[in-house]
This record gives structure tokens, sequence and C-alpha cells, in this order.
């Protein structure tokens, strides 16, 4: 997935990460153990939980002193069925913008 340089890893770097959602954190790791950038995405991903949507994820190599601000989408599988979007009936944001509920 990534391939540059500045953000290698290495299983004794010192990382944190985060996922976060409309400005609420779904994950937060501070570990070593990791391989690649791609490790801290599925790991970060799998205790985030299901999320559909856009989200911000920060990974930081505290060790090798690099960070990187990424976005990451996630969409529903086709083999699950299709929940639409109910319009919520209560504004937020003093008027200026709308919850979507889901059923």
């Amino acid at each position: 997935m990534f391939t540059t340089s500045v953000n290698q890893i290495a299983a004794t770097d010192q990382i944190i990460a985060t996922i976060e959602v409309g400005g609420t954190t779904l994950a937060r790791i501070m570990s070593n153990g990791f391989s690649c950038t791609d490790d801290v995405v599925r790991t970060l991903k799998g205790l985030a939980g299901g999320f559909i949507g856009m989200a911000k994820l920060n990974i930081r190599n505290k060790t090798r002193g690099w960070n990187v601000l990424l976005a990451l989408a996630s969409h529903r599988t086709s083999g699950k069925a299709q929940v639409p979007a109910v319009p919520a009936s209560v504004p937020c944001a003093q008027g200026r913008q709308y919850a979507i509920q889901w059923p």
C-alpha cells in the first residue's frame, strides 16, 4: 500500500496511530511489532469496528521521527444488504447540519 522510505517501519519501532471519523476517535494504538504500515491500518480497522464512510488515519513512528495523515474510505461489501439512510428530524450544530440516522 505505502512504499516510500519516509514511512518505513521496523518491528522495534514505537508506533502511535489513531483512526477518527467525524472528530471521534474510534481506535488508538501505541505499540511496536508492526512490519509495515499495512499492518497498522489492518489493526486499527479491526479495533474500530464496522464503520462506513471516510475516516482520518494518523500514523506516527516515534522511533524514526515521521508522521503521516491519510484519508481512509470504508464501504459496505456487496454481500451485505444495503441500509437506506433516514433523514434526521433533529438538526445539530446550530441548525446548519443534520445527522443521518441509521435504522
